[in-house]
């Protein structure tokens, strides 16, 4: 995708608004489509290749552990349950 422009729309109803009166692809996460669904006049394509999936590390100092601990268990109960 060297020769690509990404529009990246990070406000939701913007962005809805961009692909109902566009003819744009539009990429969307497996989160976003089991939330919403797919968006009406459109059909949604999964990418499903190892190259297309992502590890994300969340850190912080130990002495901030206890501070940030219920932040951490709803992450990980949100990656056990996909």
């Amino acid at each position: 995708m060297s020769d690509t422009t990404l529009l990246i729309q990070p406000d939701r109803e913007t962005f809805y608004d961009l692909v109902m009166n566009t003819d744009y692809p539009a990429f969307s996460s497996n989160i976003i489509l089991d939330k919403f669904g797919v968006m009406k006049g459109r059909v949604a394509i999964p990418i499903d290749e190892d190259k297309a999936r992502y590890t994300f590390y969340i850190t912080c100092k130990n002495e901030d552990k206890r501070k940030y601990a219920a932040f951490f268990n709803s992450i990980r109960s949100e990656i056990i349950n996909r």
